[in-house]
């Protein structure tokens, strides 16, 4: 509960404003100043726009003092969030001023800039929150499914277009990138996609890989979800709509625990993360692939952890996995996979376990029951993993190929190539496969992840429902049973429609890009190379074996789309167009039609 006084609340207002100006004043130096180790070594990161920025700071860290002496001053207790902002603004504002006035070494400049930048965000999305709240007031309370799907959309597209712009400037690229390449990689990072126009070790600086690493962990943890922990660390509180909106997303039944829903989602993202990290940092010690000084050893480990986890698919290898010394290094490969299928279990599956250990740790006699969302989705996952690997296996085996591979390299790579059906991450040739093999791969990401997840696709549990209600169907049954429970009719036709839709989209899309690409669609195996590509986009996959970076800037933006589409889900997609209406009360006679 917020108690601060009438009289510093007067201060929230302009503290936003300028901690707002604190992250357009730094953005705007990080794209357009040089900023390097030398530079900084020379202390030549000092400019004007450097000291307008150490301004803004110091102003805001004042406002922030201000603030809390009125509150202690009333004998009331300051907010969490207010003592939050204030740590990290009091912080920002003694390096700012160290590095400023040479008082303590240079290199604790990227300590100022990143305090910065965490400071101006919270104070963006405050800002933005408190103008939505000013602009919505006179709106009706009520907000349906459809326009928090909007909302969603528009966040996304927002996201990619702030992205691509900051993407594009001379401190984000090392060689020149055009506008349409830079909104592709942001919409394939903000979608966990990993398909790619440009390379991303060899056209992108320190700032334009960040970039693209805060759009992948916002989109793996979903856009509404970050924004809404992001206001509850400034002190906004939830509004009911809104905690119904991440309750969904989350697949979570009580509204009331959303904000600790949020909290324990990002610090157990955080968590996992951080242990790949850690993994892939030892694991790479004295690979010559990987830079070895310590800074940018642990820079490759914390963006191919985050990467991995959020099976976005992208590395800063020119070949990903399938670069020399790499697609050797199975220690590092084994840590990245299982970062991947981490990301691909889902947010509820985890949110359970913790929920079991916590009744466990307080020794209560009666155990929550798994429910059958997590009994159906650790099954499944567990199920295709192991078929799909078996398949691929053999077929890498015994179809005909070109890969030179010995049969354990064939098995470790058909564990590699199902377990990343949603990364996309490549580890061998993939056009080198025979093709049946691609087509299996097309089917698995097709199926993709599971909800709540950082996967793409239909979803496994969506996919199994639906070959269940076929066997339901052939074997006359009345009700789909699973688990000792009964599947709800709604859930079972929304799962059909959802596998309908995403074939439609998937077969219409696949058609469109052989209209819009001829030539690439006139190869040796146009339609199944397109169908891979189009599959690959939806499922949010990534795998590629051909270059895109010369199809047309139609061809790019259906791409982006299709991508964005299917990381929101096709079934939440149609609600952007189709308003659902109310059940009527009225029901016709029923009537049989011949269908055989």
């Amino acid at each position: 509960m917020n108690r601060a006084s009438d009289s510093s609340k007067t201060l929230v207002l302009p503290e936003l404003i300028v901690g707002s100006l604190v992250l357009l004043t730094l953005l705007i130096e990080l794209c357009f100043v040089p900023l390097d180790v030398e530079s900084i070594k020379a202390h030549a990161f000092i400019n004007p726009l450097h000291l307008l920025l150490a301004l803004l700071v110091w102003v805001q860290c004042g406002m922030l003092t201000v603030q809390l002496v009125q509150t202690l001053l009333q004998h009331d207790r300051p907010a969490r969030s207010t003592l939050l902002q204030f740590g990290l603004s009091a912080l920002c504002s003694v390096t700012m001023a160290g590095t400023v006035f040479m008082l303590i070494p240079p290199g604790f400049c990227w300590l100022s800039l990143g305090l910065s930048l965490v400071s101006g965000f919270m104070s963006a999305f405050g800002l933005s929150a408190l103008i939505g709240d000013r602009l919505m007031r006179p709106s009706t309370a009520r907000r349906s499914s459809g326009s928090s799907v909007l909302i969603y959309f528009c966040f996304m597209i927002g996201l990619v277009l702030i992205s691509a712009l900051i993407l594009i400037s001379p401190g984000a690229c090392s060689a020149p990138v055009s506008f349409i390449d830079a909104c592709f990689m942001c919409a394939s990072a903000a979608s966990n996609t990993g398909l790619t126009t440009v390379n991303v070790a060899d056209n992108f600086t320190w700032l334009g890989r960040t970039v693209l690493l805060i759009d992948f962990e916002i989109g793996a943890m979903g856009i509404m979800t970050f924004t809404y922990f992001v206001l509850l660390m400034v002190g906004r509180r939830l509004a009911t709509r809104d905690s119904m909106t991440v309750s969904s997303i989350l697949d979570h039944d009580e509204v009331s625990t959303v904000p600790a829903l949020i909290r324990t989602v990002i610090c157990v993202t955080l968590l996992i993360e951080l242990i790949g990290a850690v993994g892939l940092y030892f694991s790479w010690l004295g690979n010559p692939v990987v830079p070895q000084d310590t800074a940018r050893l642990i820079g490759f480990a914390i963006f191919h952890s985050v990467s991995a986890f959020c099976n976005s698919g992208l590395t800063l290898f020119p070949d990903n996995m399938a670069t020399s010394g790499m697609a050797e290094a199975y220690v590092s490969q084994g840590v990245l996979m299982l970062m991947a299928f981490s990301g691909m279990l889902g947010f509820g599956v985890y949110l359970e376990c913790l929920t079991r250990m916590k009744r466990r740790m307080s020794h209560r006699r009666n155990p929550l029951r798994w429910s059958t969302h997590a009994w159906l989705v650790t099954r499944v996952t567990l199920i295709i993993t192991l078929v799909g690997t078996i398949i691929l296996a053999l077929l890498g085996i015994f179809e005909p190929n070109s890969q030179n591979q010995g049969i354990a390299e064939t098995c470790w790579d058909a564990l590699w190539n199902n377990v990343g059906r949603c990364c996309g991450t490549d580890r061998s040739n993939l056009e080198d496969y025979g093709p049946v093999y691609k087509i299996t791969l097309v089917v698995l990401m097709f199926i993709g992840g599971n909800p709540a997840g950082t996967g793409g696709g239909v979803y496994a549990p969506v996919f199994a429902i639906c070959v269940m209600e076929v066997c339901r169907v052939l074997r006359g049954e009345r009700d789909l049973t699973l688990y000792s429970r009964c599947i709800a009719r709604a859930t079972v036709d929304k799962a059909v429609v959802t596998v309908v839709l995403g074939f439609m989209w998937v077969t219409g899309s696949t058609m469109i890009i052989m209209l819009l690409e001829p030539q690439f669609a006139a190869g040796p195996n146009g339609f199944l190379d397109t169908t891979f590509l189009v599959t690959s986009a939806f499922g949010t996959s990534g795998y590629s074996y051909f270059d895109i970076s010369d199809f047309s800037t139609v061809s790019k933006l259906f791409l982006s789309v299709t991508m964005i589409f299917g990381r929101l889900g096709m079934f939440t997609t149609m609600l952007l167009f189709i308003k659902p209406r109310d059940p009527s009360p009225i029901r016709y006679p029923e009537t049989k039609l011949p269908l055989t």
